[in-house]
């Protein structure tokens, strides 16, 4: 190339016409100036000039380098424009003969095209006109020919990308793509290099920084769509099948965002990605998880696009990606749901139905972020059109808003919110209001869900119903909101008014506290401290909301002008919208850093739940006129119903409602004269309800300070609306609210004054015949209430001679003649009140006129309290119908028994006359619990509970609602049961706060209705006898009924209070009848079942004393005698056996009413043990179930032979009632260690367990005790409490009896007293020994299986676990049967110890049952445990042997089985297993030689043995000698071997093992 430029000769070139000669060696201007005119030149040129090629040595000439790389841009660009203007005139062909020449000069056109860039710069039109020139003469498609030409195509799509500008117009861009898509269709010109440049483009963050190049290179996809085919299908190829990573591919950057790029081009250019998508099958199905979620993110953008037709396209693809929504991830469940509302919405018609399914499908997921997700698929569907939503999902979003889960209930119940605003929106444009009611009737159902949410009990729900009903439902940022709230009012149902109207309530109760709080703000701390403590309940995070309050607090008290917004938020005459914009003031000042934020958003709630966004002085004159309105025009009730069917109750009535509920709430709004004129125009309405609530409304006005802004003469108005209602109405109700606003609104003088006259004129002209005799009766009965003192002869008069002759006792005759005003349908057991006869409206009404009177006057002396007392009772004995006319139809009487049961209530309210109900009058009145007729059950239950959470009745009518437990209707069942609970957590929260009060303890201490039920049970109608099993039964479940709150749902239970109460009710008589044995028998068995469900089913237990000595348990004198000072332990049990229930108190194989008697035994003296350390360890021979020790309770269960066994578990510890633990002076000898570690090393050795024999079926039976009451222990269910032991019992003979606990010794050194004197013999190894003969024939040997220790453990117990020479036995050696002794895993030895203590005439083998007392001693503590075992054949008053285990915990070591020594048979087997059993206390010579004989204590009681433990050295255990192993039950069978008997003595005088003749003189010697 240089050399054909230097053979050019500068004079010889050639130039079109006009163009003068360039040199090199001319300036900057003149060059300049020259190339334009050569410019010009060729320009005007055509592209069809002959003679052409005379131009080329000028095109080589201007391909000089001094041109291409000149440092002005000018000449640079002008010569660009003139070489491409020689190459159009060279077209098809080029003045360049080398590739070299031809790539310099594209290589310059690329770098000069960068100019057009600057749209602003003076030569843009020749950087435009060169582009132009290049894209018509195609000069780029030269490329082609290079040998890189890939490189070169590269070149210039970055320059074209680079240089492009959104500032170009669409010339530039058409010109680019010119140049571009004619190098696409060269195969050398593609590459994966170009593709990744393009796509580059295409992809974030050059997609939004530079959206030309994003326009161009997707403009450029599109058109050569067919040419990027190949390359796209292969680069994905390798991707998606091949599974290339960086190192196939390591040039290629977008194998990080291959699905980001799919959703690119499939919307650039869909058809190069028509043979790529079908791939995705295979990574919906992958195994990795993110695979299957990014396939599912790319498929549901794809399907979404509005011109999308895949699921045309490809519609197995399709099916594939609906088939994630069963995904097991639940991520790629959500993810499928991200873009269901746009599918939906876009492709309703194709796939909205599988869309629909799949999202009602996942609104039910297991998975509560999968249905969270669903519930906002619903929600985004709804705001982009409410059509999309079908039946199916409207009804799971309904659903939804009861979901388990607090995430999905919020975000169903915004959703349904934001929907009924947007169609309420919609409704009030009027715009399509046929379209808009229409579908604003699918969710009529809206407000009534939204609004229950209050009823949940967290308190996250009812702030979400709080925001939802100002911000959706009503919508306070309206105009109309008095209108809006007022429909709501109108149009829900009457459940969600009631939550409406305690929403406005707790608002009021709030701002009044404020108030309250601000006006004594600088001088009571404990005010502010009680306030903090109720307002920070109402928030989710109490302990956060006290801490911000405090501190806005303390900011009002610093900050004037902070406090004086704050008051103008509570001020009554501030309107709402000055209120809204305070709050704002408020927050605004308060910062809006990060920092601050938390804080402020606690302040925002907290302002929220103060400010009222609806009502204020002129909204509730409003509400006036709009009810106004509506009883002048009731055809405008329409418009309260939109959406929904008209209800039953009218418009006007529930918006009186609503006037009620202001006045109630908010009485500081009607501080206005034109306020009170408004509800006097509506006390003309002829509805008697709306009438009623405007009464009680003007009710709660007279006794606020509203009644102030009230001249004289409308106060007058309103006297003399009253005083014609009272005497013309003949509606009760009216009448008396009529009577309760004179009483209010006038002064006390002149008030008596005009009730005075209203009583004398309707008493002269009251009768049966009357009209308004029911209105009259209503009236006079509120007249006296208020009055009874001062018009009491009048009262007397009229009660004497109407009320109760001519009303109440009215005979047949009379009542044939009484007007009936009203349709007469009593049939059945129930009716309306209105339809009732009006004679049996009259004696309602009379009795309560009759209790009005006595309520007002308070006199207990007065003679009429004992007669209405007894009329009232005999109207409930009679069963409603007083005279026993036969008359009265069953729902008369039905009525008249409830109201009757009511009016006894009433009189008990006053406490004066409480105590003039008798016990029987009581009980007649609790028997209406038990009627027959639900509605009466129901309403004499909500009147009772009523009158106990104002505390008006004490604990003794809470014992009536135990009678409910029976009921049949098991939602009264239920309901009654919350009532209990309810009453019982009231008293305690009173307790709580009033504890100081002694008068308050006494009467609100919930556990004492204990005592009133179990009288109360005593005296049911139908138990008539302790035999009567099933009322038993009955009786059983309402105690249960009320003591599974008293013990299960209470946190200061205590196990002793009520055991208190049970054993002084059986030493005491009952009051109402002491002298009659039946009663007090009915009395006493009440009290035992009550015992027997606590000992059963009480929750925890502590130490109490054995026997209650207290006379001053604070039980009512008036249900039982005081017990006399000599009176004895009542141990008798009065149930039968069926009835009771196995202890966890005792073990359970000791029945209920055994555990009663043992209670009341008398307990022996103790011994105890002082290790070295100092602990206490005590041992006591007594079955007292409340000593000072761990007790173990042992539960019998059957396993899966068929056979019982016994499961021994850790019981709580338990201290004395002095809260110590009791001491014994009796000092223990100490085990050398080296002794102790030999012991216990012999005991591991042995690997059999002991054969167990069978207690002998004829002494089995006539060993069973046949006692009443008695439990079968092997039919009780087992209670576990931790890892069983299973211990078994060995067989006895009556023959051998012992005083002394028998322990084991080493067989070579064991010594044994002689029978005649205190001497000891050792004791030879049984094979030395000659057999003796048996003083009783033996029986044939039988085998027996030895029981497996697993049939007794748990499936958890480490009796499982693989054997380990460091466990503990009964881990490592489940077959060892040397339980006595052993070693734990720290080196620290245990032993057990039996000590059999025996009755007078019982013997060893009577005396060793399965009622055992375990005691266990640890290192960390000295408390002992015991339980005992008793088996039901044998006697309840034979002792049972002591076992103590020391040196490793019961409940965390399991024991295996052991089988008891053979007292019979002459096989091998025998011997060798006896001589197991003798080794395993073995080899304790050490022991021996080291421990001294301590002789048993005869001092105390001839029955008490104490044993003489030993303690090893530096050892925190105390191990304890081992003696002869108890046998259970559990492994006796009908048939086994009979082997002879050896008898094992007390080792502190020696021990020998002899045949049982040497053993029968051995027990001579001791003092039984």
């Amino acid at each position: 190339l240089l050399l054909n430029r230097e053979m050019i000769q500068e004079d010889k070139i050639e130039y079109p016409a006009g163009a003068k000669p360039i040199s090199r060696t001319m300036s900057k201007d003149e060059l300049v100036r020259t190339l334009k005119q050569l410019s010009t030149s060729l320009q005007e040129m055509e592209s069809d000039e002959e003679n052409v090629e005379r131009f080329t040595d000028l095109a080589l000439y201007l391909s000089d380098s001094l041109f291409l790389r000149h440092a002005s841009k000018d000449v640079r660009v002008i010569v660009a424009c003139c070489i491409a203007d020689i190459l159009r005139l060279f077209a098809p062909d080029k003045p360049y003969k080398s590739d070299v020449e031809l790539k310099e000069v594209l290589i310059f056109f690329m770098k000069t095209l960068r100019g057009i860039s600057d749209t602003s710069h003076a030569n843009y039109h020749r950087y435009f006109y060169l582009l132009e020139c290049l894209a018509n003469t195609k000069c780029f498609e030269l490329i082609s020919e290079s040998s890189d030409a890939s490189t070169l195509t590269g070149k210039l799509f970055t320059t074209l990308f680079q240089t492009i500008d959104p500032a170009h117009t669409s010339k530039v861009k058409s010109n680019m793509l010119e140049i571009m898509c004619p190098l696409l269709s060269h195969s050398q010109c593609l590459s994966s290099d170009l593709l990744d440049l393009v796509c580059h483009q295409i992809l974030e963050p050059s997609k939004s920084q530079k959206p030309a190049a994003y326009a161009l290179a997707s403009e450029l996809l599109h058109l050569c769509s067919s040419n990027w085919e190949p390359l796209v299908l292969s680069f994905f190829n390798d991707v998606l099948i091949k599974d290339s990573d960086v190192d196939k591919n390591p040039k290629s950057s977008l194998l990080g965002r291959i699905y980001e790029l799919m959703l690119e081009l499939y919307r650039t250019a869909p058809s190069t990605m028509l043979s790529v998508l079908p791939q995705l099958e295979l990574k919906l199905r992958s195994q990795d998880e993110k695979e299957r979620l990014d396939a599912v993110s790319l498929l549901g953008k794809m399907f979404s696009e509005q011109s999308s037709q895949l699921y045309l396209d490809n519609n197995n693809l399709w099916s594939v990606y609906h088939s994630r929504m069963r995904d097991s991830s639940p991520a790629v469940r959500r993810q499928f749901l991200t873009h269901a509302a746009e599918i939906m919405n876009n492709h309703q018609l194709e796939v909205g139905g599988d869309v629909a399914d799949s999202i009602v499908k996942l609104a039910q997921d297991l998975d509560p972020s999968v249905r969270e997700e669903a519930i906002v698929a619903i929600g985004d569907m709804g705001a982009l059109s409410f059509t999309l939503l079908n039946d199916e999902l409207l009804i799971t979003l309904q659903q939804r808003i009861r979901d388990t889960d607090w995430n999905v209930r919020q975000q169903s119940a915004n959703c349904v919110g934001t929907l009924y605003k947007h169609m309420r929106a919609q409704l009030a444009e009027k715009s399509d209001r046929w379209g808009c009611e229409s579908r604003f009737h699918k969710l009529s159902w809206a407000q009534d869900k939204l609004l229950l949410l209050y009823y949940n009990k967290n308190v996250e729900d009812k702030d979400l119903c709080e925001r939802l009903l100002w911000n959706c439902l009503v919508d306070v940022t309206s105009e109309d909101v008095t209108n809006k709230f007022m429909q709501l009012y109108c149009s829900c149902e009457e459940v969600s008014v009631r939550v409406v109207d305690e929403i406005l309530k707790n608002l009021s109760k709030l701002r009044v506290k404020t108030r309250e709080l601000l006006e004594c703000f600088d001088d009571d701390k404990a005010k502010i401290s009680a306030y903090l403590q109720t307002t920070s309940c109402l928030f989710a995070d109490p302990s956060k909301a006290r801490e911000s309050i405090k501190r806005f607090l303390h900011l009002l008290h610093e900050d004037k002008q902070l406090m004086k917004q704050f008051k103008r938020v509570l001020d009554p005459n501030c309107s709402r919208n000055e209120a809204v914009k305070s709050v704002k003031s408020i927050l605004s000042s308060l910062g809006t850093s990060k920092s601050q934020q938390s804080f402020v958003e606690s302040i925002k709630a907290f302002l929220e739940k103060l400010t009222s966004f609806v009502f204020d002085m002129q909204s509730v004159g409003q509400t006036l006129d709009l009810c106004i309105d509506l009883f002048r025009n009731p055809s405008n009730q329409e418009q309260y119903f939109v959406g929904r069917e008209l209800a039953s109750t009218s418009i006007l009535s529930r918006g009186s409602k609503l006037i009620l509920l202001l006045s109630e709430s908010f009485s500081e709004l009607f501080c206005r004269e034109e306020l009170f004129k408004k509800l006097l125009d509506l006390m003309s309405v002829p509805e008697n309800s709306v009438v009623l609530k405007i009464v009680k409304s003007l009710i709660y006005l007279s006794s606020s300070s509203a009644i102030k802004s009230v001249p004289d003469h409308t106060q007058s108005q309103m006297a003399e609306v009253c005083e014609s209602m009272i005497v013309r109405s003949n509606n009760p109700s009216l009448t008396k609210h009529s009577v309760r606003l004179l009483h209010t609104l006038l002064d006390e003088q002149q008030a008596f004054r005009t009730l005075s006259d209203l009583f004398e004129k309707l008493r002269a002209g009251i009768s049966l015949d009357s009209s308004n005799v029911l209105g009259a009766l209503s009236a006079l009965g509120q007249i006296a209430y208020f009055y009874g003192h001062e018009l009491h002869a009048n009262c007397k008069s009229l009660v004497s001679n109407f009320v109760v002759k001519t009303v109440l006792m009215e005979s047949d005759e009379e009542r044939s003649s009484l007007l009936q005003t009203t349709s007469y349908d009593c049939e059945g057991m129930w009716c309306q009140p209105d339809d009732l006869h009006l004679s049996v409206k009259a004696k309602i009404r009379g009795m309560k006129l009759i209790v009005l009177w006595l309520c007002g006057l308070k006199d207990e002396s007065n003679p009429l309290v004992g007669s209405t007392l007894r009329l009232l009772h005999t109207l409930i004995s009679n069963e409603g119908d007083l005279m026993e006319s036969g008359r009265l139809s069953l729902s008369e009487k039905a009525h008249l028994r409830l109201c009757a049961a009511k009016q006894m209530l009433e009189l008990a309210t006053v406490e004066s006359y409480r105590e003039s109900i008798t016990n029987e009058q009581f009980q007649v009145m609790s028997v209406v619990m038990l009627d027959s007729c639900k509605e009466v059950r129901s309403g004499f239950a909500n009147k009772l509970n009523k009158h106990l959470m104002s505390l008006k009745l004490n604990l003794q009518f809470l014992a009536i609602l135990t009678l409910s437990a029976k009921d049949t209707d098991q939602h009264l069942h239920e309901r009654h049961k919350k009532y209990i609970l309810h009453n019982i957590e009231l008293r305690r929260r009173i307790l709580k706060t009033r504890s100081a009060d002694k008068s308050v303890v006494a009467n609100n201490t919930p556990d004492y209705v204990i005592c009133f039920a179990i009288h109360l049970l005593a005296h049911h109608p139908e138990f008539d006898s302790i035999r009567n099993v099933t009322m038993l039964r009955s009786i059983k479940d309402c105690l249960w009924y009320l003591m599974e709150t008293l013990m299960i749902r209470n946190e200061s239970f205590s196990y002793s209070f009520f055991l208190r109460i049970f054993e002084y009710i059986k030493i005491a008589k009952d009051a109402q009848s002491p002298d009659d044995d039946d009663a007090n028998d009915r009395l006493y068995a009440v009290t035992d079942l009550a015992l027997t469900l606590l000992n059963s089913r009480s929750p925890r237990f502590e130490a109490c004393p054995t026997v209650s000595t207290d006379r001053n348990i604070p039980i009512p004198a008036r249900l039982f005698t005081r017990p006399d000072e000599n009176a004895t332990v009542n141990t008798r049990v009065y149930i039968p056996k069926q009835l009771m229930e196995p202890s966890k108190v005792l073990d359970s194989g000791k029945s209920a009413a055994n555990a009663i008697k043992s209670r009341h035994r008398p307990a022996k003296a103790s011994g105890n043990v002082k290790p070295r350390n100092g602990e206490i360890i005590e041992k006591s021979h007594s079955k007292d179930v409340s000593g000072d020790k761990e007790n173990i309770r042992s539960d019998r269960k059957v396993n899966a032979r068929g056979r019982p066994k016994v499961i021994v578990a850790l019981k709580s510890p338990k201290v004395s009632s002095l809260g110590q633990k009791q001491k014994s002076p009796v000092p223990q000898r100490k085990i050398p260690r080296r002794a102790a570690a030999s012991a216990a090393n012999q005991a591991l050795k042995s690997t059999e367990l002991l054969e167990s024999q069978s207690i002998d079926e004829d002494t089995h039976n006539s060993s069973a005790l046949s006692t009443e009451g008695e439990y079968d222990s092997q039919k009780s269910p087992s209670l576990k409490r931790a890892r069983p032991v299973a211990i078994q019992k060995p067989r006895t003979s009556k023959s051998e009896e012992s005083d002394d606990e028998v322990v084991l010794t080493p067989r070579s050194k064991r010594r044994v007293p002689t029978p005649d004197s205190g001497d000891t013999v050792v004791v030879t190894p049984r094979s030395k020994r000659k057999p003796t003969k048996s003083p009783t024939p033996e029986p044939k040997p039988t085998k027996r299986k030895s029981l497996n220790i697993t049939d007794s453990l748990p499936r958890t117990s480490t009796a499982r676990k693989p054997k380990s020479s460091s466990s503990a036995i009964g881990v490592n050696q489940p077959r060892i049967s040397a339980i006595f002794s052993r070693i734990s895993p720290s080196g620290k030895i245990s032993t057990i110890e039996c000590s059999p203590s025996h009755r007078k005439d019982s013997s060893v083998d009577s005396s060793i049952d399965d009622e055992s007392s375990i005691q266990t001693s640890s290192p960390r503590s000295s408390r002992t445990s015991r339980a005992s075992f008793r088996s039901p054949s044998l006697k309840s008053s034979a002792r049972s042997p002591k076992i103590r285990m020391s040196g490793s915990s019961v409940a965390k070591e399991a024991v295996p089985s052991m089988k008891p020594i053979s007292a019979q048979g002459q096989n091998a087997s025998a011997k060798l297993k006896l001589k197991a059993r003798l080794q395993m206390a073995a080899s304790s010579r050490a022991v021996e030689t080291s421990r001294k004989s301590i002789p048993s204590n005869r001092q105390g009681d001839p029955e008490e043995n104490h044993i003489q433990n030993v303690t090893p050295r530096k050892s925190k255990r105390t191990p304890v000698s081992s003696p002869k192993m108890p046998s259970s039950p559990s492994v006796v069978s009908e048939k086994t071997t009979p082997r002879r008997k050896k008898s094992i003595e007390d080792s502190t005088k020696g021990t020998r093992v002899t045949p049982k003749r040497l053993a029968t003189k051995t027990v001579s010697s001791y003092k039984v």
